[in-house]
């Protein structure tokens, strides 16, 4: 099983690179990685 910083590093990794948002209800987690788009849907808002 992978730990749950190497599945953050696959997604850091994978949207980008499919031009792909990443939904999700963690966007404080994700937003500080600049190259990544972020929707929370939990909320109906993109993250900023």
């Amino acid at each position: 099983m992978l730990e749950t910083d190497s599945v953050s590093y696959l997604i850091r990794g994978t949207c980008p690179a499919l031009d792909a948002v990443l939904v999700t209800n963690n966007t404080r987690h994700f937003s500080r990685i600049p190259a990544l788009r972020i929707e929370n849907w939990a909320t109906g808002s993109p993250a900023a």
